[in-house]
C-alpha cells in the first residue's frame, strides 16, 4: 500500500495480475475494486484528485468488496 495525499484516501495499493485495486481510506475502512486494468490504475494515480476519480470513475465503473 502507498500512502497518497487525498481529504478522504489514506492508501492505494494495486496487484496488476490479478486486476485488484485496493483503497484504504481514512475513515478506517478499506475496500477492493474488482478488473481494475494497469491503465486505468495509472490513470487513477496521475489523477489531480484522487478522491474526485475515485467517486467519477472507479466507484461507477467496478464492482466492489469491504476488506
Amino acid at each position: 500500500m502507498e500512502t497518497v495525499e487525498s481529504e478522504a484516501i489514506k492508501a492505494v495499493g494495486y496487484d496488476g495480475g490479478r486486476r485488484i485495486l485496493r483503497v484504504a481510506f481514512h475513515n478506517g475502512r478499506s475496500y477492493e475494486y474488482l478488473g481494475v486494468s494497469p491503465e486505468e490504475y495509472r490513470h487513477f494515480m496521475q489523477a489531480e484528485s484522487h478522491g474526485a476519480y475515485m467517486n467519477q470513475v472507479i466507484k461507477r465503473k467496478y464492482e466492489c468488496r469491504e476488506v
